[in-house]
């Protein structure tokens, strides 16, 4: 139809544990997130004992598709989660407005 239209939105790819967060890394992010609407709670970080809490994060100023989660209540995170309730709604948008979809790295 002669239109250029992302097939995609922003899924996860892989994670890094590094500085007292977890850092994911992103595919079809690489324009960048935006927040769509009130920013809202959906990240959660855990520790080795899985028990998840509320997490703040940061999309990195010189890679859009890479977001550094943590919190000062878990200091050795292992594991990092988005929108895994189905009561959330996804606010994390590419250029296009397609949402980043729910991931979790929990694998127990």
């Amino acid at each position: 139809y002669g239109m250029d239209v992302k097939a995609f939105g922003p899924m996860f790819r892989s994670y890094i544990i590094k500085d007292g967060g977890i850092e994911v890394s992103l595919d079809y992010a690489e324009n960048g997130l935006t927040p769509k609407g009130e920013a809202k709670q959906c990240f959660e970080i855990a520790g080795a004992d899985g028990e998840f809490i509320e997490a703040e994060y940061k999309i990195d100023e010189n890679d859009s598709s890479k977001i550094f989660v943590y919190s000062d209540k878990v200091s050795e995170p292992k594991y990092v989660r988005y929108n895994w309730f189905n009561y959330m709604e996804s606010f994390l948008v590419n250029e296009t407005g397609i949402p980043l979809a729910p991931f979790s790295t929990f694998d127990k």
